[in-house]
């Protein structure tokens, strides 16, 4: 292929952003992956000029260089279920780890920890976008552009091969990016909390404190505590708290960034923060600016909420972000005042090693059943921190109560936005034709059913049996009158099974070699025949489902997921309170 007819992917930077400009001017085929300024500082910029080039029609996104080859979240190809990360892990958290470990950063070691996490799976992110440009472009006319310095090293780790070179110890172009972002977030953050000095500061005593971000939590933390104004409704900015203005009436809000020093904690904060920063540009001032900024946030984040805690002092506080690096700083500070950190699983990971699951720390952390904790996390997450199955939180005291009610054998396929939907909800429609006799329901993730990554399954949906229909009935009103249930692989295949529900999980080519869900045999199937197959063998009593295997999947003891936590927070359970009242 000539040089003209040369497509290029971009990752946006300031080396690359006006070759691509140049390019998308002279109507040549230009791709963006994403914006990844060295000036972490413009990043603001920059995504708001790749917004600009994409809305115009200029440049286009890069997975539609075949868009009919799979993409899932955000991730090319079948990053979501590549096994790189945990392969590669040992020798990319040794690559990335500065040799000078100074003892004083012991308090921020493990948010470091997982701040380097995060800069190996960007990097991965990047190794997907270079196979998948292999598959559909095997003729090399694709070009990708503006990688960064340490994707060779960690694309030589996910493909099992020695580094050719040890890494450069010094790199002058590296030092000048990261000591600009240095002095401006330091400046910054300095001239934030100086903002926020005060006199004296009292602070306002509360039972829980919640991060409020997933809109699932909102009964749950509803039934948390006695009265409204016990809670203090923790907004992460301006735009959740516009989002959450409705919710929670009666119960005060703050902002993380509404934190308040006095004289001296100010001093002894800003000390902390002076002393986290230099110990961050003696370990990685001569890192990739990406790895060198992941680990400038653990100094900064970790002022917010010292300023946070010192204006208010909550008892507990409750969080379900275990994939942010937010949520062991903001344990650590809450430490400090003599609070506890409660902590929920945001979900079942699909591939059994994930990043997002690779570093957690709460006091009490709430995952769904034991399995996944017992297996493969037990030696990685720290000691000190209980960890109790307790099921879904989203299964109330009425859904509890209608357990053992009569349901119809009724069938419910839980949609995944992965673009085997396609061939999987043909694999539905034989399910349908097997059972005429039965309804066959289809849901969809409202979200993703709005943001059109479904447009295909409705579309093949016009042509349905009779008897297979679309629900947009909630989720878990859904589960307590249904028998059966069936999903490409998510965390619902786990909730169903608590509603008593028999789950399975469809087992496609593309879940590779560590697919969580292979621990549970019987759980899998391969396609819709084969699934008809077992429901009818349950019926006819030739085989009976696994119950005993799925009770390390996900808690079903039926004791109200609101009472275990009431109790780790030092309350009765709150039937018991009710009838006192």
């Amino acid at each position: 292929m000539s040089n003209k007819a040369c497509r290029h992917v971009y990752i946006v930077t300031e080396h690359t952003l006006v070759p691509m400009l140049l390019r998308a001017a002279l109507r040549q085929p230009v791709f963006i992956f994403r914006a990844a300024p060295a000036l972490a500082f413009l990043r603001p910029l920059f995504g708001w000029l790749t917004g600009l080039v994409l809305r115009h029609g200029w440049v286009e996104p890069a997975r539609q260089l075949a868009p009919d080859r799979e993409w899932f979240d955000d991730k090319a190809g079948n990053g979501m279920l590549s096994d790189y990360f945990p392969r590669i892990e040992a020798r990319a958290e040794a690559f990335v780890a500065a040799p000078e470990r100074l003892p004083g950063a012991v308090d921020g070691a493990y948010a470091e920890r997982k701040a380097g996490s995060f800069y190996v799976q960007s990097l991965i992110e990047q190794v997907y976008l270079a196979d998948w440009l292999d598959e559909v472009a095997p003729d090399g006319g694709v070009r990708l552009v503006g990688i960064s310095e340490d994707f060779e090293a960690v694309r030589t780790m996910c493909r099992d091969q020695p580094l050719a070179a040890p890494r450069s110890a010094e790199r002058a172009s590296r030092r000048l990016p990261n000591l600009a972002n240095l002095l401006v977030f330091g400046l910054g953050m300095a001239g934030w909390a100086l903002l926020r000095l005060r006199p004296e500061v009292d602070p306002a005593h509360f039972r829980l404190a919640a991060d409020t971000w997933s809109p699932h939590d909102g009964p749950l933390l509803a039934e948390l505590v006695d009265h409204p104004e016990e809670l203090l409704v923790v907004e992460r900015n301006a735009e959740h708290r516009r989002r959450d203005a409705g919710r929670f009436p009666g119960s005060p809000r703050a902002t993380r960034g509404d934190g308040r020093f006095a004289p001296g904690d100010l001093a002894a904060a800003l000390g902390t923060m002076v002393g986290g920063l230099w110990r961050t540009w003696k370990a990685y001032g001569a890192c990739d600016p990406a790895l060198f900024y992941a680990m400038l946030t653990v100094p900064l984040k970790r002022l917010v909420y010292r300023g946070f805690f010192l204006r208010f002092r909550p008892q507990a506080f409750w969080g379900r972000d275990d994939y942010a690096i937010d949520h062991i700083l903001r344990n650590q500070e809450l430490r400090r005042v003599g609070g506890r950190s409660l902590g929920i699983n945001h979900g079942l990971p699909v591939n059994i090693v994930d990043q997002a699951w690779r570093h957690i720390d709460f006091d009490v952390y709430y995952t769904y059943g034991r399995h996944l904790y017992e297996t493969y996390y037990r030696d990685v997450w720290p000691h000190h921190m209980t960890v109790r199955p307790v099921g879904t939180p989203l299964m109330t005291r009425a859904h509890l109560a209608r357990l053992d009610d009569p349901r119809p054998p009724d069938i419910v396929y839980f949609v995944s936005p992965r673009p085997e939907n396609a061939w999987l909800l043909d694999e539905m429609y034989r399910v349908a034709e097997a059972f005429p006799d039965r309804r066959v329901l289809v849901k969809l993730k409202a979200s993703r059913r709005a943001d059109g990554t479904l447009d295909r399954v409705l579309e093949r949906l016009r042509d349905r049996p009779a008897n297979l229909a679309e629900t947009v009935e909630n989720t878990y009103d859904l589960l307590c009158r249904v028998r059966y249930a069936i999903s490409p692989g998510s965390t619902v295949v786990a909730e169903a099974a608590q509603y008593d529900v028999a789950s399975f999980v469809f087992d496609v080519p593309s879940n590779g070699e560590v697919f969580y869900f292979r621990d549970f045999p019987g759980l899998c199937v391969a396609s819709g025949a084969e699934f008809a197959d077992r429901v009818r063998a349950i019926e006819a009593g030739t085989w009976a489902y696994p119950w005993p295997l799925v009770d390390g999947l996900i808690d079903r003891s039926r004791t109200p997921v609101v009472d275990v936590i009431r109790a780790d927070m030092g309350l009765p359970p709150r039937a018991d309170r009710a009838q006192v009242a």
